[in-house]
């Protein structure tokens, strides 16, 4: 290599500081430098999700790991869907490597109709993935919140 050379480890290091960041160890890799940038995002975090659909209804699946499931919430307005919810870290002690993000998150999922009667809706979460089930007959234009209740761990 010449002198002119640029190491990847130096530009990341040196990004990583510019945005905030603490470099985790003097000999950190640079998917270890990459994985730690990343975490900066903090509290804009949104999980993934599937939507499958079928002649009789419409499944939207979000994985939620680790989050409560009374910090979820479900808001539904015309053919938009918003999950609301809050990891809280179950640890008071500074970690050396830190790669789950907490705190709140918003997920906006467009629907291919408009939801009305929450009546409709069945939610419930199992493994760590929320599951809600929309039924097609609710479609037309209303707004409304849906939370998950104590039965929502069922195997539906």
């Amino acid at each position: 290599m010449s002198n002119n050379s640029v190491n990847i480890e130096d530009l990341l290091t040196n990004a990583f500081r510019a945005f905030g960041g603490n470099v985790p160890e003097e000999h950190s890799t640079p998917r270890d430098i990459m994985n730690s940038f990343i975490n900066l995002t903090g509290n804009n975090t949104h999980p993934p999700c599937d939507l499958v659909e079928s002649e009789e209804e419409i499944i939207v699946y979000v994985d939620v790991p680790g989050i409560d499931k009374n910090t979820i919430s479900i808001d539904f307005n015309n053919n938009k869907m918003i999950v609301n919810a809050n990891r809280q870290q179950s640890y008071d002690i500074t970690s050396t490597r830190s790669e789950i993000i907490y705190g709140s998150f918003e997920k906006r999922i467009t629907l291919p109709m408009s939801v009305t009667s929450r009546n409709n809706v069945r939610v419930n979460i199992k493994n760590g993935v929320l599951k809600i089930r929309i039924d097609k007959t609710a479609e037309g234009e209303h707004s409304f919140n849906v939370r998950l209740d104590s039965n929502s761990n069922s195997n539906e």
